[in-house]
């Protein structure tokens, strides 16, 4: 690929997020909030939202246990 034609290929990019940028902006709030509910109910049915929550708890143990062992460090 040519620097021109990546040039060319980047504004045809820029040019379509432009028009669905324009596009969100014209939507209701009651069409934004099916979208979002749509979002939602995909990442249910994917199994996401289990894993989002399993490596949130993950994090939180971690977390917890760093700060077992600096007060440990500190007593």
């Amino acid at each position: 690929m040519t620097k021109k034609e990546a040039q060319e290929f980047r504004q045809r990019w820029q040019l379509a997020e432009s028009v669905q940028q324009a596009e969100r902006r014209c939507l209701s709030f009651d069409e934004k909030c099916q979208q979002l509910d749509q979002c939602y109910q995909a990442a249910l049915e994917l199994g996401l939202l289990k894993r989002y929550a399993a490596a949130r708890r993950k994090g939180e143990r971690e977390v917890q246990q760093r700060w077992r062992r600096l007060k440990g460090l500190a007593a």
